[in-house]
């Protein structure tokens, strides 16, 4: 397998990510759903606005990534700058749920809560096993 479509495969099954970003020298860690758009080369994914990372962001958008699977080793691992989008949500929440069916569960409830970011991938770590 290419190394491209190994990293794809990756982006595409493994469900979480997890980022870590500083503010006064302590680290801030996050565990969420993300949706890779290959496209763009951008990881997209959501938080809660009370979220106290949604506040850290705001001051350092510098961030560590690395994407999680509960069966496996594997993974991406990546640093970048998250930007939040305005706006933006209603028009990728179907590549979210295409991701993720469950949550159709939640496409009722106002989407005002969330905010959504993107990162563009600076450098990218692969673990193959």
């Amino acid at each position: 397998m290419k190394l491209e479509d190994f990293f794809h495969t990756i982006m595409d099954t493994h469900p979480e990510i997890v980022f870590a970003v500083c503010s006064n020298n302590l680290p801030t860690v996050r565990r969420t759903n993300f949706y890779y758009c290959a496209g763009e080369k951008k990881i997209f994914f959501v938080l809660p606005v009370q979220d106290t990372a949604v506040e850290i962001l705001k001051q350092n958008s510098n961030i560590a990534i690395m994407t999680i699977h509960p069966t496996e080793t594997r993974g991406i691992a990546s640093t970048g700058t998250a930007t939040k989008k305005e706006n933006d949500f209603s028009k990728i929440i179907g590549n979210f749920v295409s991701k993720f069916p469950e949550m159709t569960l939640f496409m009722d409830t106002p989407i005002t809560g969330l905010a959504l970011y993107q990162v563009a991938l600076k450098s990218i770590t692969i673990k193959m096993s």
